[in-house]
């Protein structure tokens, strides 16, 4: 089976595309004769010359960042032929891990289509690899029109929070600018505290949001786009922050603290029942 190594984040501007352990960057909005309005698109596409090896500096999701330096570079059918042939690797490869999100991700820059990246960051959320869920999260965002605002902004919140962590600090500026665009002000130095818990950032706040009604911390996940390793993290820190020790005494906080957190995320399984003692590990 042919693995890939992973791949490194997104570069501070969108039209930037660097291949992890690469040793050229692509720049295709700032130089006056951009490499990526020259080069034959076989020597930039990570596929071009068949499946990767492990030991590839490249990756499959880098196919994404190379369709928006094409898109850029005013080359759309170089970049149609990229994410045609990892569409077709994916549907050859159904079973390998997360090449159908890339392939998604890939296509829903190239149509600029917001659903399709929806199901790109579904597709994504229990990735390792935090920053390549972040630049799926952040595109799906961004691809959102004003009239789904309220789906937009958890998404790049999140890739906000991702980036923050991981110390990627110029996308993180630029998700900020994004969600500054949609109306909301995160905090310079990270993500934003929740107004109704001010011991919780909003991320934090999200993932309350939900378990507070019964979710696992699987439905969490899909839900917010996360993995559910990242939502136990959050969890944790939630316990901590509040001194409990359980789910159960966490839902009796959110019901002291009044209805807010219960109206502001529909949730499909408000009916579930919340089990004395069961932590922040649940499943």
């Amino acid at each position: 089976m042919v693995c890939t190594a992973p791949s490194v984040h997104r570069p501070a501007h969108p039209g930037v595309m660097r291949a992890s352990g690469a040793t050229h960057v692509i720049s295709v909005t700032i130089n006056p004769a951009p490499p990526a309005a020259r080069a034959p698109v076989q020597l930039l596409d990570p596929l071009a010359a068949g499946p990767l090896s492990a030991t590839s500096p490249l990756a499959y999701a880098d196919t994404a960042a190379l369709t928006r330096a094409l898109l850029d570079a005013g080359r759309p059918a170089d970049a149609a032929s990229a994410v045609t042939r990892l569409e077709d690797f994916a549907a050859r490869h159904r079973d390998f891990p997360f090449l159908e999100a890339a392939a998604l991700h890939a296509r829903a820059l190239l149509d600029g289509d917001p659903d399709i990246a929806l199901q790109a960051a579904t597709g994504s959320s229990v990735d390792p690899r935090p920053l390549v869920r972040a630049a799926m999260l952040e595109d799906a965002g961004r691809l959102l029109p004003a009239s789904r605002a309220g789906e937009a902004v958890p998404l790049l919140e999140t890739a906000l929070l991702s980036y923050s962590d991981a110390g990627a600090e110029r996308d993180a500026a630029r998700v900020r600018s994004l969600l500054r665009v949609r109306g909301v002000r995160p905090a310079a130095g990270g993500p934003r505290q929740a107004a109704d818990w001010p011991e919780l950032t909003e991320s934090e706040f999200a993932v309350v949001n939900l378990v507070a009604r019964g979710a696992t911390n699987r439905e969490v996940a899909e839900r917010l786009f996360l993995s559910p390793y990242t939502v136990s993290s959050h969890l944790r820190h939630v316990f901590a922050k509040l001194g409990i020790r359980s789910r159960a005494e966490l839902a009796h906080i959110a019901t002291a603290r009044g209805g807010p957190i219960l109206e502001r995320i529909p949730y499909e399984r408000c009916a579930r029942s919340h089990r004395n003692g069961s932590g922040a590990r649940r499943r």
